[in-house]
């Protein structure tokens, strides 16, 4: 009967060992983040949804051009709703307007000649305190959106290989994510003590045109119907640790679960994937700013990306053909709760098919360093067994139990946290952790 104490002694020290391991880890990656915040300076043409202060915007967002920035935070707008795009209110009619041209066009004058080369009457200066009331989420989804599937939100999981590995292995996965987008300066609420709030940056793509999954793009082709941007797509674990996959939707569709921005940048001013050559890689980051000071979570890079966005989009062809539009997992948005969409059926020129509206966005997953498995395995195997020492059943409430216990140790986000999450020229974010409503 004494054998399971004995067992956890060793277990404690081999887990000091891996603590301190970690802490060396931590202390070598700490500087990818800050390089990542030194180095966000030029680049393409990036597109920014903002409330202006000079001009009404039909009563909404503006489409504005940013023109400067400081540490992947905007800084100078140039807005380009006011300079011919009056009436534009969403991203697809803003492209179907030829916006994205009008923004490189003012780009290009603006690198060559400066501020003497643009309409002075459209620039506006960002006050960076007030960037929580001005910056808007750069896709815009609705409830109601989401409800009468105009719309689809789309996540891969396990896309990284080491994410993979350091959540017990497996292969990309395919999820709903029924989230209205909040912006890169929000507040996020954090969902209460039976919760175990993740943070996970991610490269995300919103589709400027309605796609056929019969008929996907090459890489190339693909990218010049899309525009990349910055997501972090929050997770509460709780419902993953409790029951598996079919927690999924609850892990990933909770309130302010879907951050967003600040700016996109259209692919074909950055082809990541080209078909004749490597990826393009763009460095991505979290970092946590907690109680015990800034902690340096993830540090990686797009081009470790498993499957790249046309992949995902065929395995998403291949899952609707099998298995039907809806996700395995039900969620909860607006009130109802239901199985959501991974894609729209649809009929085109005779024949039954499946299309992701424009608008749609995809998350194409997360590197390792994720709480999950921080700060390793190890320690989380460790109050496994203390829990099982209670003899608490079933084995999946009783390691809840204790990772919630034990989630300050386990770099789960707390109130007062506040989290930056960034990708080489796409943006930094950066939002605090607030209590629970």
């Amino acid at each position: 009967m004494n054998f399971l104490p004995r067992r956890l002694s060793s277990l404690t020290l081999s887990l000091l060992l891996a603590a301190a391991q970690l802490a060396l880890v931590n202390d070598a990656r700490a500087a990818d983040c800050e390089l990542l915040a030194a180095g966000q300076q030029a680049g393409p043409p990036r597109l920014l949804s903002y409330r202006s202060r000079d001009h009404s915007c039909q009563g909404g967002p503006c489409f504005g051009l940013v023109l400067d920035s400081r540490d992947g935070v905007p800084l100078l707008v140039y807005n380009l709703s006011a300079d011919g795009l009056e009436g534009v209110a969403t991203l697809e009619s803003f492209h179907a307007a030829d916006g994205f041209g009008l923004a490189a066009d003012v780009w290009a004058e603006w690198l060559g000649e400066g501020r003497d080369a643009i309409d002075a009457e459209f620039i506006e200066e960002l006050d960076p305190e007030r960037l929580q009331a001005v910056v808007e989420p750069v896709v815009n989804i609705s409830v109601a959106d989401l409800l009468h599937e105009r719309v689809v939100v789309l996540g891969a999981g396990f896309n990284y290989a080491a994410h993979a590995q350091e959540a017990g292995g497996g292969e990309m996965f395919l999820f709903a994510k029924p989230v209205v987008a909040t912006s890169a300066y929000s507040d996020l609420a954090h969902p209460g003590r039976d919760a175990l709030l993740d943070y996970e940056v991610e490269l995300g793509f919103v589709l400027l045109e309605e796609l056929d999954l019969g008929k996907i793009p090459a890489a190339g082709l693909l990218e010049k119907q899309l525009a990349w941007f910055t997501a972090s797509d929050m997770t509460d674990r709780a419902p993953l640790v409790l029951l598996g996959p079919r927690g999924a939707g609850d892990a990933k569709a909770g309130p302010g679960f879907f951050v967003a921005g600040p700016w996109m940048v259209h692919g074909a001013e950055l082809p990541l994937w080209p078909g004749n050559g490597e990826p393009r890689g763009l460095h991505m980051f979290t970092q946590v700013n907690e109680e015990g000071g800034v902690r340096c979570a993830q540090s990686s890079d797009t081009g470790l990306m498993k499957n790249p966005p046309a992949a995902i989009l065929r395995a998403l062809s291949r899952r609707v053909a099998r298995d039907g539009h809806l996700a395995i997992a039900p969620a909860t948005l607006g009130g109802e709760r239901r199985k959501f969409q991974l894609a729209v059926p649809a009929r085109r020129q005779g024949w039954n098919t499946y299309v992701l509206p424009a608008g749609s966005v995809v998350l194409t997953g997360t590197p390792a360093g994720v709480a999950f498995q921080a700060p390793g395995l190890a320690r989380r195997v460790g109050y496994l067994f203390g829990a099982l020492a209670t003899w608490t059943w079933p084995v999946r409430r009783a390691a809840l139990a204790s990772m919630l216990r034990h989630r300050d140790e386990l770099d789960y986000l707390a109130v007062g946290d506040r989290v930056e999450a960034g990708i080489e020229l796409l943006g930094r974010q950066s939002f605090l952790i607030t209590p629970a409503r």
